[in-house]
This record gives C-alpha cells, sequence and structure tokens, in this order.
C-alpha cells in the first residue's frame, strides 16, 4: 500500500484553503479553528452531526456521560431509567405515575395514598387534622406534651364503631378493662378490672352495692334526732328517728314522689305537725290534721305534691 505524507494542503494559487468537491475521507483526528458559514454540517459517523451554528443532535449516547445541561428552553423532555441526585428543585409540579420513595421531607400534598412503611412520627403539640381545611378541620388528633386529646369540631356526631364481630375495649391501664362493648349484646363497665355493671336484654345487672347521694339504694339512711326537728329536702328517702319534740311538715319542701320515714325512737308520743297549706291524708280514714304516733311507732309520708302528702303506719292516730 502506498502512502503519502504532507504537512500541509493550499489551493492552486498558494494561498487559499484547498477544495474537495468530491469530500475526504479521514481517519484519526480532524481539527479545525473555524468553519465556513457556508459548511451546513459536518457528519461524524452514522449518527452525530455537527453543525457551524444550531443545535447539537443524537439520536442515542453510549457511555457515561458527564457536564452540565444548561440552556434549555421550551418545553423539552428528558426521559431517563433512573436518576441519581443529591438535591432536586422544581418550581412547577412534578408527576410521579408509579412508586415515590423518599425520606426527611418537609410538606407532602398528594392526590392518592401515602405509605408510609416505617410509620408516622409527629411531634408534641402538633396535630393530625381531618377534613374541611387546614385551617378549620372536623377532627384532630394530638399530643399537648401532657395529653393524648381526639378532637371532634365539625357537624354530626362522633362515632366509635366496630366490625361488627369483635368487641370495643377500653382500657385505662394495660391490660385491665375500663369498658368493654360487645356487638349485639352486654356494655361491661369495671372497677380496677373487676365487673361492677352489665346491660341485659331486659335491664341492668350490678355486681356490688349501689349507693346515691342519700346512701345505699337498698337499704333506707337513718337520721337521729334528739329534739324537735322540721323536714327538710334532704329528708326524702330517709327514715327519721326522732326521741323527742316531735315532726313538723310545711308546705314546699318536697316535692311528688318524695317519702318520708318517722320512727318514734322513745315510749311517749310526738306529734307529727301539719304546717300552712299542708294536707296530711290520713290513709285509715282519709281525714287530715296533725298526727300522733304512738310510743316506738313508725309510719310513712308520701307526698303526691309540695303540699299533700298520705301518712299510714303503726300507731297513727
Amino acid at each position: 500500500m502506498s502512502e503519502i505524507r504532507v504537512n500541509t494542503f493550499k489551493a492552486e494559487d498558494g494561498i487559499s484553503a484547498p477544495s474537495f468537491p468530491n469530500g475526504i475521507q479521514v481517519t484519526g483526528v480532524v481539527t479545525a479553528t473555524s468553519l465556513a458559514s457556508s459548511v451546513p454540517f459536518l457528519n461524524v459517523g452514522s449518527n452525530i452531526k455537527l453543525g457551524a451554528a444550531g443545535v447539537t443532535t443524537a439520536t442515542t449516547f453510549v457511555g457515561a456521560l458527564t457536564g452540565n445541561a444548561t440552556g434549555l428552553s421550551g418545553t423539552p423532555n428528558i426521559t431517563v431509567g433512573s436518576v441519581v441526585a443529591s438535591t432536586g428543585t422544581f418550581s412547577g409540579n412534578v408527576s410521579i405515575g408509579g412508586t415515590l420513595t423518599y425520606e426527611d421531607v418537609t410538606n407532602i400534598d398528594s392526590v392518592g395514598i401515602v405509605t408510609a412503611r416505617e410509620g408516622i412520627f409527629i411531634p408534641d403539640s402538633k396535630e393530625i387534622k381531618l377534613g374541611n381545611t387546614n385551617g378549620s378541620p372536623d377532627l384532630k388528633i394530638n399530643h399537648d406534651g401532657g395529653h393524648s386529646n381526639i378532637h371532634h369540631i365539625g357537624t354530626g356526631n362522633f362515632h366509635i364503631r366496630g366490625n361488627d364481630s369483635d368487641q370495643i375495649k377500653i382500657q385505662a391501664t394495660s391490660g385491665e378493662q375500663s369498658i368493654i362493648c360487645k356487638p349485639d349484646g352486654a356494655v361491661e363497665i369495671y372497677h380496677d378490672n373487676s365487673k361492677k355493671l352489665e346491660t341485659t336484654s331486659s335491664g341492668v345487672t350490678v355486681t356490688g352495692s349501689v349507693t346515691d347521694d342519700k346512701g345505699n339504694v337498698r337499704s333506707i339512711p337513718k337520721i337521729d334526732k334528739s329534739s324537735a326537728h322540721t323536714l327538710v329536702a334532704t329528708d326524702a328517702g330517709k327514715a327519721i328517728r326522732i326521741s323527742t319534740g316531735g315532726v313538723t311538715v310545711n308546705e314546699s319542701v318536697m316535692s311528688a314522689g318524695d317519702a318520708v320515714t318517722i320512727i318514734n325512737n322513745s315510749g311517749s308520743n310526738q306529734t307529727i305537725t301539719q304546717g300552712s297549706n299542708v294536707n296530711l291524708y290520713n290513709t285509715a280514714d282519709g281525714t287530715t290534721g296533725n298526727r300522733t304516733l304512738a310510743g316506738r311507732g313508725m309510719c310513712t309520708l308520701y307526698f303526691v305534691s309540695d303540699g299533700d302528702a298520705y301518712i299510714s303506719g303503726s300507731g297513727i292516730t
């Protein structure tokens, strides 16, 4: 094979550049300080065209690429298999068609479902807000540093519902029942993990005693009096054991449905005085007026209004 080596090609006049009307093929490196404006492109292989000015395009790239892609304008698209970067800033919207995995994100606004595989942490006094708007939610859940709170703010009822088969349990201490709600069944109330009250289809079953502000509802509280006594409202539902001085019944003290028992705690008679505008009806004969309760006698007054009462018992005259 013949070989020609030259340092410089020049045109026939020895000054201007030579012309290659049929083209030139070079194997190796071609260095050009400038391109004439009449040269539209240099073809390098079958995929890359280099122009004197304008756009550099490529159908494919092979190998790793480095550098900055700057000066993109209009609405160009970049399609890649994956992007690895330390930071990214987007001034507009970002659409993710698949799964977005992230950590240490300041704000999340998702139109779909957010799945947190490692859980959700919310600091003290920060809130989970549900419904309506961020500034005026329907429901808030938070821990304020001292207490855990569920705050129902919106309209309508606040419901706690089960799954129709399992129980709903409220435990003040782990493992100790406070309230148990059973589907289509009883509601149980506990004291120190011991059941005290249970609803049934016919009413309520109570384990232990039942008391109100007057005492055990299965017993009649007793009040001892050693001198004359005038009934007061708090005497309702109680037994007054009087030893001397008698008992006076005044108007507008008791209410309809109230009852008082009087016990003569002596061997002498005690007078039950009918106050002004009061009617004490003796159930034995229907008469009204003061009554005498014999020694060791006992009677009961039942009020049908604040001024009318029926009196009955042993030793009443």
